[in-house]
């Protein structure tokens, strides 16, 4: 099985793996880079987490015009699908 990347920038390293490791029981956290683990492999994908900065920041910042909406009605993307 090919396995797929995806970086998510998150506020801190730790708790977006403490959080995710949650979300995907199955995932196995990882270091690529000999240090502490800053990635989960689960199901042929490997999720890497970064840390947002000032450039790069977390949460929703897509550039559809359906992400800003959501953002400027204080809905939740959820919520928002909802109406």
């Amino acid at each position: 099985m090919k396995t797929s990347a995806l970086l998510v920038y998150v506020n801190d390293v730790q708790q977006g793996l403490d959080w995710y490791s949650k979300v995907f029981p199955s995932s196995k956290a990882i270091s690529l880079d000999e240090g502490l683990p800053t990635a989960l492999l689960f199901d042929g994908i490997l999720l890497e987490l970064a840390k947002a900065d000032e450039k790069v920041g977390s949460g929703n910042f897509g550039t559809s015009s359906s992400s800003k909406n959501v953002l400027q009605s204080g809905l939740s993307p959820g919520e928002a699908t909802n109406h």
